[in-house]
C-alpha cells in the first residue's frame, strides 16, 4: 500500500511539473510508466528459509525526464520490486528512488543509467530490513512511437541492489526486461 500511495504522489507531481513544462519546447520534458520481469540473486533468502526458491519477480515503475540537449536527458524514477515465499508467509520488497540519465547513440535507441537509494521492507521475518542502500541500473532503451507524444519503450538491463539485514543479505541485482509507455510534453 506504501508503494502505491508513493507512485500515485510521484505521478501527481509529474502532472504538476508538466504545467511548467508547457512553457518549454513540446518534447523537451517526458512521463513515463511500466512494468518489466527480472532476474534476482536471492540465494542466501532462499537457504535461510529452506523451501520455495525464488529468483525472478514483476517490478513497477514511474518517472520524468527532462532533454537538455538533443541527445541528453537527466531525471528521476521510483522503482518497485515484491516478492514472496510459502504461500506468502515471508514478502520482501524494495523500493528505489532513482535519479536517471539517457544518452541518444542514434535514432529511438539510448544508453540509460539510475543511481539512487533502495529501501527494504520485510513481511514475516523475525528482523528489521536496514538502509537505505545505494543502488544501480545500466541499459539499453529503445522506442518505437505511437503517436507524436506518445512512444512505447523496451529496456533490457542490469541493476545491482544490494541490502543488508541482520545477518542476511536480500540481493535484487540482475538482468531484466521491461515495457512502459512515454508521453512527451
Amino acid at each position: 500500500m506504501k508503494n502505491i500511495c508513493l507512485i500515485i504522489s510521484f505521478m501527481l507531481i509529474i502532472f504538476v511539473v508538466s504545467e511548467f513544462a508547457c512553457a518549454a519546447e513540446i518534447g523537451s520534458w517526458e512521463g513515463y510508466g511500466g512494468a518489466g520481469f527480472s532476474t534476482y540473486s536471492l540465494e542466501e533468502v532462499n537457504n535461510y528459509l529452506q523451501g520455495e526458491k525464488v529468483d525472478a519477480g514483476v517490478f513497477f515503475f514511474i518517472g520524468y525526464r527532462k532533454w537538455i540537449s538533443p541527445e541528453f536527458a537527466l531525471g528521476s524514477e521510483i522503482e518497485s520490486m515484491e516478492v514472496a515465499w510459502q504461500d506468502s508467509s515471508y514478502e520482501t520488497g524494495t523500493t528505489g528512488y532513482l535519479a536517471t540519465f539517457n544518452y541518444e547513440l542514434m535514432p529511438d535507441i539510448y544508453i540509460f543509467g539510475a543511481v539512487g537509494l533502495y529501501y527494504l521492507e520485510l513481511h514475516g521475518f523475525n528482523f528489521a530490513g536496514e538502509g537505505p542502500n545505494f543502488g544501480y541500473k545500466l541499459g539499453v532503451e529503445k522506442n518505437l512511437k505511437i503517436t507524436e507524444s506518445l512512444d512505447l519503450q523496451g529496456k533490457v538491463m542490469y541493476r545491482n541492489n544490494k541490502i543488508k539485514t541482520e545477518g542476511l543479505e536480500f540481493d535484487f541485482s540482475g538482468l531484466g526486461i521491461n515495457l512502459a509507455l512515454t508521453y512527451k510534453f
